[in-house]
Protein backbone atom coordinates (compact mmCIF):
# COMPACT_ATOMS: atom_id res chain seq x y z
CA UNK A 1 0.00 0.00 0.00
CA UNK A 2 1.29 3.60 -1.09
CA UNK A 3 1.69 6.37 1.58
CA UNK A 4 -1.37 8.54 0.58
CA UNK A 5 -3.63 5.31 0.47
CA UNK A 6 -2.32 4.53 3.74
CA UNK A 7 -2.56 7.92 5.09
CA UNK A 8 -6.27 8.06 3.73
CA UNK A 9 -7.35 4.97 5.03
CA UNK A 10 -5.94 5.71 8.78
CA UNK A 11 -8.05 9.09 8.78
CA UNK A 12 -11.03 7.14 7.67
CA UNK A 13 -11.00 5.12 10.69
CA UNK A 14 -10.26 7.74 12.91
CA UNK A 15 -13.07 9.49 11.34
CA UNK A 16 -15.97 6.60 11.90
CA UNK A 17 -14.20 5.68 15.33
CA UNK A 18 -13.90 9.42 16.44
CA UNK A 19 -16.76 10.80 14.78
CA UNK A 20 -19.23 8.35 14.19
CA UNK A 21 -18.24 6.34 17.46
CA UNK A 22 -18.26 3.37 15.07
CA UNK A 23 -16.57 0.08 16.30
CA UNK A 24 -13.54 -0.54 13.63
CA UNK A 25 -14.06 -4.56 13.04
CA UNK A 26 -11.58 -5.20 10.42
CA UNK A 27 -9.09 -3.34 8.44
CA UNK A 28 -8.33 -4.37 4.96
CA UNK A 29 -9.77 -7.73 5.30
CA UNK A 30 -8.77 -10.00 2.64
CA UNK A 31 -10.28 -13.10 1.35
CA UNK A 32 -10.28 -14.61 -2.34
CA UNK A 33 -13.02 -12.98 -3.49
CA UNK A 34 -11.34 -9.48 -2.38
CA UNK A 35 -10.70 -6.83 0.23
CA UNK A 36 -13.02 -4.54 1.89
CA UNK A 37 -10.93 -1.17 3.12
CA UNK A 38 -12.81 -1.13 6.57
CA UNK A 39 -15.51 -2.95 8.25
CA UNK A 40 -16.91 -1.49 11.58
CA UNK A 41 -20.56 -2.00 13.41
CA UNK A 42 -22.81 0.92 14.68
CA UNK A 43 -24.89 1.16 17.29
CA UNK A 44 -28.34 0.47 15.30
CA UNK A 45 -26.52 -3.22 14.33
CA UNK A 46 -25.15 -2.64 11.15
CA UNK A 47 -22.10 -3.72 9.51
CA UNK A 48 -20.63 -1.32 7.49
CA UNK A 49 -17.98 -2.23 4.41
CA UNK A 50 -16.62 0.75 3.65
CA UNK A 51 -14.57 1.25 0.55
CA UNK A 52 -11.80 4.51 1.09
CA UNK A 53 -10.23 6.54 -2.02
CA UNK A 54 -7.68 8.68 -1.54
CA UNK A 55 -6.77 11.58 -3.94
CA UNK A 56 -4.02 13.95 -4.11
CA UNK A 57 -6.36 16.35 -5.80
CA UNK A 58 -10.05 15.36 -6.87
CA UNK A 59 -12.76 16.41 -8.96
CA UNK A 60 -16.12 15.56 -7.53
CA UNK A 61 -17.00 14.06 -11.32
CA UNK A 62 -14.90 11.18 -10.62
CA UNK A 63 -16.34 9.86 -7.89
CA UNK A 64 -18.67 7.98 -9.56
CA UNK A 65 -16.16 6.49 -11.48
CA UNK A 66 -14.28 5.38 -8.41
CA UNK A 67 -16.13 2.20 -7.11
CA UNK A 68 -17.77 0.60 -10.70
CA UNK A 69 -19.54 -2.35 -10.75
CA UNK A 70 -16.62 -5.05 -11.08
CA UNK A 71 -15.15 -3.71 -7.49
CA UNK A 72 -18.85 -3.77 -6.09
CA UNK A 73 -19.08 -7.49 -7.07
CA UNK A 74 -15.58 -7.76 -5.06
CA UNK A 75 -16.85 -6.33 -2.13
CA UNK A 76 -20.06 -7.53 -1.98
CA UNK A 77 -18.16 -11.09 -1.91
CA UNK A 78 -15.46 -10.35 0.41
CA UNK A 79 -18.63 -9.16 3.08
CA UNK A 80 -20.65 -13.00 1.87
CA UNK A 81 -17.08 -14.21 2.98
CA UNK A 82 -16.47 -11.94 5.82
CA UNK A 83 -20.21 -12.75 7.30
CA UNK A 84 -19.66 -16.53 6.90
CA UNK A 85 -16.22 -16.34 9.00
CA UNK A 86 -17.82 -14.60 11.67
CA UNK A 87 -21.23 -15.68 12.38
CA UNK A 88 -21.84 -13.40 15.09
CA UNK A 89 -22.55 -10.75 13.01
CA UNK A 90 -25.42 -12.72 10.79
CA UNK A 91 -28.33 -11.09 12.58
CA UNK A 92 -26.65 -7.41 11.32
CA UNK A 93 -28.25 -5.45 8.73
CA UNK A 94 -25.18 -4.49 6.04
CA UNK A 95 -24.56 -1.74 4.30
CA UNK A 96 -21.95 -0.37 1.53
CA UNK A 97 -19.88 3.05 1.92
CA UNK A 98 -17.49 4.92 0.77
CA UNK A 99 -15.03 7.59 2.26
CA UNK A 100 -13.71 9.59 -0.37
CA UNK A 101 -10.10 12.02 1.03
CA UNK A 102 -8.58 14.53 -0.49
CA UNK A 103 -5.07 15.31 0.49
CA UNK A 104 -4.51 18.57 -0.75
CA UNK A 105 -6.30 20.46 1.16
CA UNK A 106 -7.55 17.39 3.73
CA UNK A 107 -11.12 16.92 3.40
CA UNK A 108 -13.28 13.95 4.49
CA UNK A 109 -16.17 12.58 2.16
CA UNK A 110 -18.43 10.02 3.58
CA UNK A 111 -21.12 8.74 1.61
CA UNK A 112 -23.63 6.36 2.96
CA UNK A 113 -25.60 3.32 0.53
CA UNK A 114 -23.18 3.93 -1.94
CA UNK A 115 -24.64 0.68 -3.74
CA UNK A 116 -26.80 -2.02 -3.04
CA UNK A 117 -25.75 -5.86 -3.69
CA UNK A 118 -29.59 -6.96 -4.21
CA UNK A 119 -30.18 -4.02 -7.07
CA UNK A 120 -29.36 -6.45 -10.21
Amino acid sequence: MNAIAYFGEKLAREYLHTHLFWKILKNNFRCLSGEVDIISSTDENIIVFTEVKTWRAYRMADLQYAIDKTKQKRISNTAICFLSKYPQYASYSCRFDAVFISVEPVKIFHFCDVFDVWEE
